[in-house]
This record gives structure tokens, C-alpha cells and sequence, in this order.
């Protein structure tokens, strides 16, 4: 390799020390014979990381989980970076290994972790919310304008009550809510 001169500086090669995600940092050499080693190095634990990776084949513990996840991260990152990704229905080397860690994460979540379900509104509590607040009225003034205890109102919108003929009615005459959305969602 030859010594390339920028101004006054021959030469600055940048050894990178440690692991990026948890503050190490870099560090600067003019000594070539040092980078090509630290090179070597770093192939060789990029080897030996994936060749630990590759002998997994279940994960039964949250550090496993952790290493294996991170490990999924990379090679995703990696064939993105390489253009592995770039067909949809891919098939290499890289696809079949994120594929396997993929099934061994989601393995480990469904038997050992709990995840909380998603709450969402109904599109028509949103729309009956939505007239309140247009109306700046409270829920127990609306209860009466539609001829029902605060209670039956409440579960309506909460989704704890189905919406009868009679309440789609009324909530279209007395709100204007779209009869479509009270048909698909009631």
C-alpha cells in the first residue's frame, strides 16, 4: 500500500475499539501493520459470532433472546446494505438466516413473554366523541337528549354494549352520525 500526503499528514488509520452501541469509541495509528491485523481480527470475530449464531437453534433464555435479536439486526442491516434485500421474494443466504433467527425470536416471545393487546376506539365512539365535543356537551346531557342513563350511553361507547336499531336511530336524528359508520360498527 502506498503512503498517500494530505498537507502534512501521511497517513491516519482508524482503528475502531469496542462495540459502537455501548460508548467505545475509535482510535488513530499511523502504523499500518497494526490495521491489517485489527482487520483480521475483526473478520475473524465476525465469524466466530456468526459460526456461535449458526450452532443455535433454540433460545430458552432473555440473554440468548437478546444476542440472537441484535445478531437478527445486524444481518438485516447487512443485507440491506449489500442489496440482498432488494427483491421481494429473495432467496440467499442472507433471507434464510434472518428467516431462522426470525422464527427462533418469535419462538421465545410467544412462550415467554406477554404482551399487552392494543386498545383502539371504534370509529363510531370516535364519531359520537367527536359530535360531543363539537356540541360541547358532556355525556350525561347526551344520555338524556337520547333518552338512556348515563350508564347505557357510557357502555355504548366504550364498546360494551351493542347499538339497537332504535339507538342507531336516535343517534343519527339527534347527532347526525353517519348512518354508515353506525351500520358497519354498531
Amino acid at each position: 500500500m502506498q503512503n498517500t500526503t494530505i498537507g502534512k499528514i501521511e497517513k491516519i488509520i482508524v482503528h475502531f475499539v469496542g462495540n459502537k452501541n455501548k460508548g467505545d469509541g475509535v482510535r488513530f495509528s499511523d502504523n499500518l501493520s497494526n490495521f491489517e491485523k485489527s482487520e483480521e481480527h475483526i473478520l475473524h470475530l465476525t465469524k466466530t459470532q456468526e459460526n456461535q449464531n449458526n450452532n443455535i437453534t433454540v433460545i430458552d433464555n432473555r440473554e440468548l433472546y437478546d444476542k440472537v435479536s441484535a445478531y437478527g439486526d445486524a444481518l438485516i442491516d447487512e443485507a440491506t446494505a449489500n442489496g440482498a434485500l432488494a427483491e421481494i421474494d429473495a432467496d440467499n443466504e442472507y433471507t434464510r438466516e434472518i428467516g431462522r433467527v426470525g422464527v427462533m425470536c418469535a419462538d421465545y416471545e410467544s412462550t415467554y413473554m406477554t404482551f399487552q393487546s392494543l386498545k383502539f376506539k371504534s370509529p363510531l365512539a370516535l364519531g359520537i366523541e367527536n359530535e360531543l365535543k363539537k356540541r360541547s356537551l358532556k355525556q350525561r346531557e347526551a344520555a338524556e337528549m337520547l333518552c338512556v342513563k348515563e350508564s347505557t350511553f357510557s357502555q355504548i361507547i366504550r364498546g360494551r354494549r351493542p347499538v339497537s336499531m332504535q339507538m342507531a336511530k336516535r343517534l343519527y336524528k339527534t347527532f347526525d352520525i353517519d348512518p354508515k359508520l353506525i351500520l358497519e360498527y354498531a
